[in-house]
């Protein structure tokens, strides 16, 4: 009994020692998601199943399914998971078209530092911008 009781509070007291900085990240992921879900965006690159960083894309598959650059798209879901942010895509057409995947390379740590936002903007600039105000 006396050695359960010791594994709880230590356990206790390691989830509270790592909560701030596992909560700090998710808390930068969920600010991600609340920014950009069900936002629409112009395509600068053909998307699909792509991969990008600070530095720019660094995989860029391409598929008859891909969202052609120039077309609008609404961000349909954000998942952070380790290191990266994986955002699911849909083009915005007449008929439902397939959702296609970018992953934004941006580690847990990266997403722990105080410009995670601007870093997340850096990277997304690199594969889409706003919808233009004429539409």
């Amino acid at each position: 009994m006396k050695n359960g009781t010791v594994f709880f509070v230590t356990a206790l007291i390691a989830a509270v020692l790592w909560a701030p900085a596992g909560h700090t990240a998710d808390a930068v992921c969920l600010q991600i998601r609340e920014m950009i879900v069900g936002q629409t965006f112009v395509a600068k690159e053909p998307l699909y199943d792509t991969k990008v960083d600070s530095e720019g894309i660094i995989k860029l598959e391409r598929d008859k399914q891909e969202i052609p650059r120039g077309a609008q798209f609404k961000v349909l879901k954000v998942e952070c998971e380790g290191g990266k942010l994986e955002i699911k895509l849909r083009q915005v057409a007449q008929k439902k078209l397939e959702a296609v995947e970018v992953k934004f390379l941006l580690t847990k740590n990266e997403r722990l530092m105080p410009n995670a936002i601007e870093q997340f903007q850096q990277i997304a600039d690199h594969v889409w911008e706003e919808v233009p105000e004429d539409g």
